[in-house]
């Protein structure tokens, strides 16, 4: 299928040049699977996440936490609207980095609620996603 494609764009393959079509790889931190069709957040990723120690966090460790987060959010399809209150002290913690009120090394408490909803994020950016062919119907509401 490939060379048909680079024959239909005249593209031509150099000898030296050898390619293997694979079905899993991993790519800008994603791990795709086209035979099972579906795809998660790479092993680098989840390592990364799964060393997180919530009970001893720095404020830069939150700015840096819940951006790896919403990353995952993003391939897994997880709504993060669902963590709409982990989201909220996140953004206070960053906020009080950017005005300076605190260091990037300044530990932080983490309160129970949240703790609960960073756990719950935790563990479901680690699960494979479904991918869809059929296009999806987007609506957006615009106030």
């Amino acid at each position: 299928m490939l060379d048909e494609r680079a024959r239909m764009f005249n593209v031509t393959w150099k000898p030296e040049d050898s390619f293997t079509a694979v079905s899993a790889y991993d790519f800008i931190g994603i791990d795709f699977d086209h035979t099972g069709r579906r795809v998660r957040p790479s092993a680098k990723v989840r390592k990364k996440l799964a060393a997180v120690e919530i009970s001893s966090m720095t404020a830069g460790g939150v700015e840096a936490l819940f951006g790896r987060l919403i990353h995952t959010s993003a391939i897994t399809g997880v709504h993060v609207g669902r963590y709409y209150l982990a989201l909220k002290w996140a953004r206070r913690v960053v906020h009080s980095l950017n005005t300076g009120e605190r260091t990037i090394t300044d530990a932080v408490s983490v309160p129970p609620a949240v703790r609960r909803q960073i756990e719950h994020w935790l563990h479901s950016a680690e699960e494979w996603r479904p991918v869809r062919d059929e296009p999806r119907e987007v609506a957006y509401t615009v106030f």
